[in-house]
């Protein structure tokens, strides 16, 4: 036999095989929580976006309503992209905007999977939405802790206040 053919028959030594399973395991160990991190880093952005999309489908709905784009008429059968709807002298009552009833309340989407929920089109989403009392706590469903994951929207309290968004709470995502 000729020493390359020894060579390949020979196999790995225990210090050999010792050694590749050192380099693996601090390979994992720097690797890891980099990959960790990463994904915390989207949920936290998945969560920036729909508070993000929150905040304009206010803004967009708040506008329609004081400009006046919408009629008396109640009933969302029509076109999308259409607006029609019906807004009692508080500011509160249901706008169409394209497809969607949107539950207002002073002149902005109420604090509701049937308002700022809608209007922002977070319904379908990788959303919890909890409705208590005006406020609507928009959590992280993939999150670690969901409820530390979170924000919340708080109705306006009377015509011509805007409603309240909080700030982000990310220790849980």
């Amino acid at each position: 036999m000729n020493a390359s053919a020894r060579l390949l028959q020979r196999g790995l030594t225990a210090v050999e095989l010792t050694a590749v399973v050192v380099i693996l395991g601090v390979v994992s160990a720097v690797a890891l929580p980099r990959v960790s991190a990463m994904n915390v880093e989207t949920r936290v952005a998945q969560l920036q976006d729909a508070r993000g999309a929150i905040a304009a489908a206010a803004a967009i709905t708040h506008s329609v309503v004081l400009a006046g784009q919408h009629s008396d008429q109640h009933g969302c059968f029509v076109a999308p992209g259409a607006i029609k709807g019906e807004i009692g002298p508080d500011g509160s009552g249901v706008v169409c905007i394209g497809e969607h009833d949107v539950q207002m309340r002073h002149q902005y989407p109420a604090a509701s999977p049937q308002g700022i929920a809608l209007a922002a089109a977070l319904a379908e989403g990788p959303y919890e939405l909890v409705a208590d009392a005006g406020r609507l706590t928009v959590q992280l469903s993939s999150a670690r802790d969901a409820s530390r994951c979170a924000f919340s929207y708080t109705d306006a309290m009377e015509a011509g206040e805007a409603p309240i968004l909080s700030e982000m709470e990310t220790s849980g995502c």
